[in-house]
């Protein structure tokens, strides 16, 4: 008799992650998963979930350089965050260790997960790009025009992660991978 092996949600991302690395289908990863493990310890619609948490093998070898390209952006603001915040460090002391120390991490924290290709982050990016464009924007008139640059890559990264979540996981939303008209999980 066979019996299905317990798998636990840190297994199941890693199994996911090796296997689509591997240019393993989505559709066949999804088969074998449920052919060998069980998901007692998970909900039911786990394994699905997570596997639309990554992208295809082809397309992130295809979006390889512009994925770089929003890491290297990512990086870069976490720089323009601490040299921005250290002004603020000897005015506002609180206000500035905070900014020093919080704002660059998010924007490390970001880029470590553009470098794992996670579905969730890509939409996330885009949206607080957004907002710090327009939190830059307001900036203009006291700082300077130099404020420019950092609206244009706010744009930049803005664009790309719009555009990578689009088409690296064109079946994942800000909620989560779609269902198609049967109710079924696509991948």
């Amino acid at each position: 008799m066979n019996q299905k092996r317990d798998i636990t949600k840190n297994e199941l991302l890693k199994l996911v992650e090796v296997q689509l690395n591997k240019g393993v289908s989505k559709k066949e990863l999804y088969e074998e998963i449920t052919t060998l493990y069980s998901t007692s310890l998970l909900d039911e619609n786990s394994i699905p979930k997570t596997i639309a948490y990554f992208p295809d093998y082809d397309l992130k070898l295809k979006y390889k350089q512009h994925n770089m390209v929003l890491y290297l952006l990512l990086l870069l603001t976490a720089v323009f965050k601490v040299i921005v915040a250290i002004p603020a460090l000897f005015e506002l002391q609180a206000l500035g260790i905070i900014s020093l120390v919080f704002l660059p991490f998010v924007n490390i924290w970001l880029a470590l997960e553009v470098v794992k290709t996670r579905a969730y982050v890509y939409g996330i990016i885009g949206v607080l790009a957004i907002a710090g464009m327009f939190n830059s924007i307001t900036y203009i008139a006291s700082s300077g025009w130099w404020v420019l640059i950092d609206v244009i890559m706010m744009g930049v990264i803005s664009y790309l992660g719009f555009m990578l979540s689009k088409k690296m996981f064109p079946n994942y939303q800000f909620s989560g991978p779609i269902k198609d008209e049967n109710g079924d999980w696509i991948m």
